[in-house]
Formats: C-alpha cells, structure tokens, sequence
C-alpha cells in the first residue's frame, strides 16, 4: 500500500483531520506566545511607592495620630469615596473622575479600617492650574460624602505637634461644617 492508496475512501479523511489538528495545534501556540510575551513586556516594576517627601511626612504623620489608628498612603479615591446610584452613564462618568485619583494619606480606624479621614500633602504642584482644578474637585467630593479631608503644606521638615495640631484643627472646624 502506498501514501496515494491511503488517500482513498477513509483515509482521505484520515489525513485532512490530522492536518487540520495540526494547524489549530500550531495557531493556538503562535497566539498563546504571543500573548505571553506581550504582556509581560508591557510592565515592569517601578521603584519606591512614595517620594522622599511623602516618606519623610509619612514618618512624621504616623507619629502625629493616636494608636487607635493606621495610616495607609496613596488610597484610590474610588476605595474611599462611593458614587451614588443613578442612570448608567452618569454613573460611569462620575465614577470615572474619581477612579484615577487617590488621597496621598488616608487614616482608618485601627479596629476595622473604616476611614476617619484623609490627608494630602500639597506641595508646589498643587500651584499648577490643573492640580487646584484637580484640588478643588477632590475637596467636594469629600464635602458631599462628609470624609474630612486634611490639607498640608508640604516642608522640609515636620514637627510632631505641629501636625498633630494642624490635623486637630482641621477636623474640629469640618465637625462644625458638617455636623457629624
């Protein structure tokens, strides 16, 4: 029997569905590799989560506020902050303001993690005309959900009391204002 006779009746058959098998065998690789291999050369790791300032004031921060609290730095807005219910589009651009951006400190209650209040450290970007839009936009959106929202210059250096008292300060006059 020869390659031609197998051609006949069942292995014609035979044939063109091992052929087939082979090219689907061969395209699912070729896009698997490829795929593999684009995504991952798409990422690399970056380097420390906070600048040397936002570490510095961090250090200082953490000091500052009581033991029945933690600090976690460089929350996403959209963790914090919930968009309230209403048609699908108004939702999806509303909550699409404020996915992108995150609070550079937010304190939560050590216990449960339920979110007292958040801090941004405004340094000399926050001049920057899109950054005081940005600034401002974030301001009400914590007015309207009533998380208390501390401001703070950035410096060279901290003092303990000095932002424990800044912070104090902060949060007694928006009790005030917000009545909570």
């Amino acid at each position: 029997m020869n390659f031609f006779d197998l051609l006949s009746g069942q292995g014609v058959f035979l044939f063109f569905f091992a052929f087939v098998l082979f090219f689907i065998a061969l395209a699912a690789r070729f896009v698997s590799s490829r795929s593999a291999s684009s995504s991952c050369a798409s990422y690399k790791r970056l380097g420390a989560l906070l600048t040397p300032s936002e570490r510095s004031f961090y250090g200082v921060l953490c000091q500052s506020v009581s033991e029945d609290v933690v600090v976690c730095p460089k929350v996403r807005v959209a963790d914090v902050l919930s968009v309230e219910k209403t048609d699908r589009s108004s939702w999806q651009r509303a909550f699409n303001r404020i996915a992108m951006k995150h609070f550079d400190f937010v304190v939560c209650d050590r216990a449960d993690f339920s979110v007292r209040y958040a801090v941004e450290l405004d340094d000399s970007s926050h001049l920057n005309l899109k950054r005081a839009e940005r600034d401002k936009f974030v301001d009400s959106v914590c007015r309207s959900s009533l998380v208390p929202l501390v401001r703070i210059k950035a410096q060279s250096g901290y003092s303990i009391a000095a932002i424990a008292g800044t912070i104090k300060a902060e949060l007694d006059s928006q009790k005030e204002e917000f009545d909570f």
